[in-house]
């Protein structure tokens, strides 16, 4: 009975140490090689632990204390890989006081190392979860929700939100195009001056101007713009032939 009394208080001494210190409920990663896992099939494993324990420790402001053992176990590449990739410190040294202790274990459910369960010793809380092997894929799935001991209060919990402020997205509006004046409307006309006589073209809008030429009588205008000289006296302005003006009074527009 004694005998089997001591060889009971061995096996606990494998899987936890008893200090009284930081490390309490801390187990060595020696157990992991019970079911001889291997790096590539467990990468899974070591993803889905990462994902659960960031919103207990956060990487920005978590050093982890690894477990020395666990530098002979094939499980401990992937949890490296993980932590380096994440922003997590890590450290084998158990002189840095600010590192967790973080250690594993993988118990094997059955004869066969097809389903295991891990569990993670996170300084003195611990999670657990079952895995099963994908033979398709080869690689470690979960079965279940973890089962969690003394974890403590999720970190993101203890955050208080800042205050918000209410931003109002305005839609982006193309600024308008400058408006141009509207194209002068093209009009005809004809010259409606006495047989015998003539209509002047001059250079300016003005009787006193200078006289370009002159259009007979009947001849068809073609024009745009109308002017109004400072005696109030509007005149037509010539586009083609003879560039000038002639007095609109003279000018008939065409019916």
């Amino acid at each position: 009975m004694k005998k089997y009394l001591f060889l009971s208080a061995v096996a606990a001494s494998l899987l936890f140490t008893g200090c009284a210190d930081k490390n309490v409920g801390y187990f060595k990663s020696i157990a992991v090689k019970q079911a001889d896992l291997d790096a590539n099939s467990t990468a899974p494993i070591a993803v889905d632990f990462m994902d659960f324990i960031a919103a207990y420790h956060p990487a920005a402001k978590t050093t982890f204390l690894i477990d020395p053992v666990s530098k002979s176990s094939n499980f401990l590449s992937s949890m490296e890989t993980q932590l380096r990739q994440r922003g997590y410190g890590m450290t084998y040294d158990k002189g840095v006081e600010t590192a967790i202790p973080l250690a594993w274990k993988a118990d094997p459910i059955g004869k066969s190392k097809t389903r295991v369960r891990v569990t993670f010793n996170i300084g003195s809380g611990n999670v657990s979860r079952q895995y099963i092997l994908n033979d398709d894929e080869n690689v470690y799935i979960p079965i279940g929700m973890f089962t969690v001991r003394n974890l403590g209060t999720r970190y993101y919990d203890q955050v208080t939100e800042p205050e918000h402020r209410t931003i109002i997205m305005q839609p982006i509006v193309e600024p308008e195009p400058p408006r141009l004046p509207p194209e002068p409307v093209t009009k005809n006309g004809f010259v409606d001056v006495q047989s015998n006589s003539s209509l002047h073209i001059r250079k300016e809008a003005t009787t006193r101007s200078k006289i370009l030429g002159k259009v007979k009588p009947g001849s068809e205008i073609v024009y745009k713009t109308v002017v109004t000289n400072a005696k109030k006296e509007n005149w037509i302005k010539l586009e083609k032939g003879i560039k000038g003006y002639v007095s609109a009074q003279y000018v008939k527009p065409k019916e």
